[in-house]
């Protein structure tokens, strides 16, 4: 459910999840709480209430579509990992989170499917991040950075 929502918000709750990831690896090098509780409470705004936000704030070549309606924003905050629906099934809502981290990140390293990555990038074999990785690392590895 959560793959059909505008791009912009599937970006925002990305980045909100990636940010709760760097927050834990904060917490594990020792930072303090204030900066812990701000890292944690943005990537938690980000991700429930923040794609109407990031819309404004997106290259132009990651945005896609419409800035996102209040209502589509509050949909999406009742599904997934930033909802109270992940404590009745936490494993569904990772699953659905780690979907969406693969589709945002496949978008943003393609440049909003614009680059020379695109079609192996979204051809019929599934999206993992092994694949992910493999392509933007041999392009990388060739020299290309634009392409």
């Amino acid at each position: 459910m959560l793959l059909v929502m505008p791009r912009t918000i599937r970006l925002a709750r990305s980045a909100g999840l990636v940010l709760l990831l760097f927050d834990v690896l904060m917490w594990l090098f020792g930072c303090g709480v204030l900066l812990l509780s701000a890292v944690l409470l943005a990537g938690v705004a980000l991700g429930n209430q923040g794609g109407a936000w990031l819309h404004t704030r997106l290259p132009t070549m990651l945005v896609e579509g419409a800035q996102p309606k209040p209502a589509e924003v509050a949909a999406a905050s009742r599904l997934g990992f930033f909802s109270p629906m992940f404590f009745s099934s936490p494993a569904d809502c990772l699953a659905q989170e780690w979907a969406l981290l693969l589709d945002s990140l496949a978008f943003v390293t393609t440049y909003g499917k614009k680059n020379c990555l695109t079609t192996d990038m979204y051809d019929r074999r599934p999206l993992t991040l092994g694949k992910v990785a493999t392509l933007v690392s041999g392009k990388l590895r060739d020299g290309t950075i634009r392409c």
